[in-house]
């Protein structure tokens, strides 16, 4: 809107005017956010939507002979970022498809060196095999903290990124030194290991200059998990015992195996459900147990819910022939990120922004191609 040369001379009734009545200086400024205020994670993905990117991703990953997994990966990381909102703000993954390539490609020679004792068995090669799985194990802590560093890199939120700052040596300690232990102890271990590796992925993460603060302890864990862990032995003995004396009293041999092939499959839904259980016992130690500055995250999940979702999406997959796998994806998905909240005690618009190198993509790339899975 333009002023009228006129407007400049002084008018006597806005000389005479009180100067509270000026709505600007009067007003306060208003807050960005109330301290305890609690905001919940929200995931606006549908089925639908995830369908067009998962069936062109598995259509391209196909003909391409795998090579175009990378920006499928992308793609996939985009579109779940981009639909996940907290505090009326959403993520957003920056990752480039060509780094993760280039990755991929170093990735795949030490996977097929790993795997060379197979194709070349009896041949003068066979002994890059073994060198290859030892030079593997080896670099397993450096893999996952490469993945760690490469993934909150490019992860954003509110214009702020994602740093993690954990060493190479305390990689070494949980991943080599304790992981060692857990196999020589018959799995005593366990509740531990997961216990210090959480504490490590997360107290050496931040957003900006904000740092993530894990506070649970090994004994949440020891709790958490190893009341199902005896119940699983207890219940595998059990199956044992009870279809051994079947097929030795049972005069008709066909009797036996087919009692033999209902605690076989029992025990098979059975390692299922112990599976679900204990994702979802750490996905709730986790999440209630994380503050980020002096902010507080909660988690309302229900155990019994997360493995009804999970049993059922297992049944939608095998009787769909895969087809529904992207509603199981969202479904689960969904569920477990609408769980969560944040109280906060920071003002999460001044979270800030520090610059950092850029980090490979070798290390997550790698640790994929191997089956590791990092996901909470």
């Amino acid at each position: 809107m333009t002023t009228s040369p006129f407007e400049l001379e002084p008018q006597p009734e806005q000389e005479t005017e009180p100067q509270d009545q000026n709505p600007i200086v009067s007003t306060p400024p208003a807050l960005p956010f109330m301290a305890g205020q609690v905001s919940r994670f929200r995931f606006f993905g549908t089925a639908s939507e995830y369908f067009g990117i998962w069936f062109v991703n598995l259509l391209l990953t196909i003909v391409t002979l795998t090579l175009y997994s990378p920006w499928a990966k992308v793609r996939r990381l985009r579109y779940f970022y981009s639909h996940t909102e907290v505090a009326d703000a959403r993520f957003d993954f920056t990752g480039e498809a060509r780094a993760i390539f280039f990755g991929r490609l170093i990735a795949l020679v030490l996977y097929f060196a790993m795997q060379s004792g197979r194709l070349f068995e009896g041949a003068h090669l066979q002994w890059l095999s073994g060198l290859a799985v030892i030079v593997l194990y080896l670099a397993i802590p450096y893999l996952l903290r490469a993945t760690y560093r490469f993934m909150s890199r490019n992860s954003i939120y509110r214009n702020s990124r994602f740093y993690f700052t954990g060493s190479l040596g305390q990689a070494f300690l949980v991943y080599l030194g304790i992981g060692f232990l857990t196999v020589f102890t018959f799995g005593l271990l366990i509740p531990y290991y997961i216990y210090r590796h959480k504490r490590y992925q997360f107290n050496n993460l931040q957003i900006g200059q904000v740092k993530f603060q894990y506070d649970a302890k090994a004994g949440d864990f020891y709790k958490a998990l190893w009341p199902i862990i005896l119940l699983i032995i207890a219940f595998f003995v059990f199956l044992g015992i009870f279809a051994a004396m079947l097929f030795l009293k049972s005069k008709d041999p066909s009797q036996g195996m087919t009692a033999f092939v209902v605690a076989y499959f029992s025990m098979f839904f059975l390692f299922g459900v112990v599976a679900w259980y204990t994702s979802a016992r750490i996905y709730q130690l986790t999440w209630s147990k994380l503050r980020l500055g002096n902010s507080v995250f909660t988690t309302d999940l229900r155990v019994g819910r997360y493995i009804w979702i999970a049993f059922t999406n297992f049944l939608a997959k095998v009787f769909s022939f895969g087809l529904l796998t992207p509603w199981a994806v969202i479904r689960m998905y969904q569920y477990k990120i609408e769980s969560l909240s944040i109280t906060w005690h920071d003002d999460p618009n001044e979270l800030l922004t520090s610059a950092q190198a850029d980090f490979s993509a070798f290390g997550e790339e790698l640790s994929d191609i191997i089956g590791i899975d990092l996901s909470l």
